[in-house]
């Protein structure tokens, strides 16, 4: 299964990426939970497929161009471990900004069921309870 799920870790992250998150949602938990890194416009959690799904809309609208760049992906049991690059040109500025971003996912029947994004590898992997 940890293969099948870093498969869906890579097409959900393209899908993001190409800003088809309606597309994305089917790889969703129903009661999926994602958790934001420090200094987010919102805090979270934010719970459930649908509140997910719009706080991904509501940053990719801040942007007027949004890149994802894969660095790393492992498994881990139900997890995968998700290192990438997000490049982005803020909606109105012009800046571009570049972030580096570990996304840490859990997987509950097939889908995403928890996700914890951090700007720190270490700090992701402690947000999902998986340090060593």
């Amino acid at each position: 299964m940890s293969d099948e799920n870093v498969e869906i870790i890579l097409e959900t992250t393209r899908l993001f990426d190409a800003g088809d998150f309606n597309a994305a949602r089917k790889f969703l938990h129903p009661d999926s939970v994602l958790t934001p890194p420090d200094g987010w416009p919102e805090a979270g959690p934010f719970i459930g497929r649908d509140a997910v799904i719009a706080q991904y809309e509501q940053i990719w609208a801040q942007f007027e161009a949004q890149a994802i760049k894969v660095k790393n992906v492992a498994a881990r049991g139900d997890w995968v471990i998700l290192d990438y690059e997000w490049k982005v040109r803020g909606a109105g500025s012009g800046v571009d900004v570049e972030f580096d971003v570990t996304a840490v996912s859990r997987f509950e029947g097939g889908l995403i069921r928890e996700a914890h994004h951090r700007w720190d590898h270490d700090k992701a992997i402690e947000a999902a309870g998986l340090s060593e």
